[in-house]
């Protein structure tokens, strides 16, 4: 009688990553997603005028910083609760903008007085 080859089933898991590596990615990734949307925004700025070249280098460079560090904070307090589900993604989503309302207040201080 002939069977089929064996085949797998599904591709092994990867083991879970070290925590140091896997921050270090979140924090590259919410890097360069803040120096995106920053830089959309200030090439809009620069075509009204309302910028220069080296602000609009100055203000991505410092959204990216300020992203990328809250990324790897948000991950680093997500991974402390939860390995999954809504519970991860709330501390995610709270944790982040925490940082980057800290950090927003503290490089505009006018911006955060009504």
């Amino acid at each position: 009688m002939n069977y089929p080859p064996n085949l797998p089933s599904s591709p092994p898991h990867p083991p879970p990553g070290d925590l140091c590596v896997d921050l270090t990615q979140m924090a590259l990734m919410g890097a360069v997603i803040g120096a995106t949307g920053a830089a959309g925004q200030q090439l809009r700025a620069m075509q009204l005028g309302r910028t220069n070249a080296r602000q609009m280098v100055r203000e991505t460079a410092r959204t990216a910083l300020i992203s990328g560090a809250a990324s790897a904070v948000a991950g680093a307090a997500a991974h402390t609760v939860s390995r999954n589900g809504l519970t991860r993604l709330a501390v995610l989503l709270a944790a982040g903008t925490a940082v980057m309302y800290a950090a927003h207040s503290r490089t505009n201080p006018e911006d955060s007085n009504p």
